[in-house]
């Protein structure tokens, strides 16, 4: 059994809004009785000609993780690496995961599933893969983006853990533009939809599924 009371955790994502779809509930469920950090590994979108596509607000990153229960001192942001162009930044990524290792010294560290399509999400957790083999690893579900997401560990949630994840993304209004992004999983139905389903496979109301990469105890 895995208890991440009293524990140094440490939140990877890729893009601003990452970890809030990924392990919201969680940071929720556990903001009060354990040290949680997230690192998030860029503030703009890129295209293949270096053309920024999207800012996402810091304002809105920080806004989210106080409904989570987090404060600005939880958070850092890399503003050097470019969204979408992660595979070329890789080394930069690891240097950075490196760093944060050190300087957190996290027992438990979620990142995206490595069954994930966008190429930001896999380079992050292939990386950390590399850079936390002695910590034990959980990578998280990214609804629109996860395919093939086998989870083999379930968190066991509330109704308010996931109302509060439900508030944290809905800090997000940027990503609510049409013309930028698609923001049809941002919806409580679909929120709350998921975590049906993953309590569902561990007999409780609501989850958040997790796959084991690692696991020290």
């Amino acid at each position: 059994m895995i208890d991440l009371n009293g524990k140094n955790i440490l939140c990877i994502s890729a893009h601003m809004d990452d970890i809030e779809f990924g392990c919201g509930g969680t940071i929720a469920k556990y903001s009060k009785n354990a040290e949680i950090y997230v690192l998030a590994l860029t503030a703009n979108r890129k295209s293949f000609r270096g053309e920024i596509q999207e800012d996402r607000l810091i304002d809105e990153q920080k806004n989210a993780l106080h409904y989570l229960g987090l404060n600005d001192d939880n958070l850092e942001i890399n503003f050097e690496i470019a969204g979408q162009l992660f595979p070329e930044y890789r080394q930069l990524i690891l240097e950075e995961l490196y760093r944060i290792k050190k300087e957190f010294k996290p027992d438990i560290v979620f990142v995206p599933t490595y069954n994930d399509v966008h190429q930001d999400h896999r380079t992050v957790s292939i990386s950390a893969l590399k850079a936390f083999k002695r910590e034990t690893v959980l990578g998280y579900e990214i609804i629109n983006s996860a395919y093939g997401f086998n989870p083999n560990l379930f968190i066991r949630l509330s109704e308010q853990d996931i109302t509060k994840k439900v508030e944290a993304i809905a800090s997000y209004t940027s990503q609510y533009n049409g013309v930028t992004t698609t923001s049809d999983y941002f919806s409580k139905e679909a929120i709350f939809g998921l975590a049906a389903v993953r309590g569902a496979r561990c007999g409780g109301r609501y989850a958040e599924g997790f796959e084991v990469y690692n696991m020290i105890i």
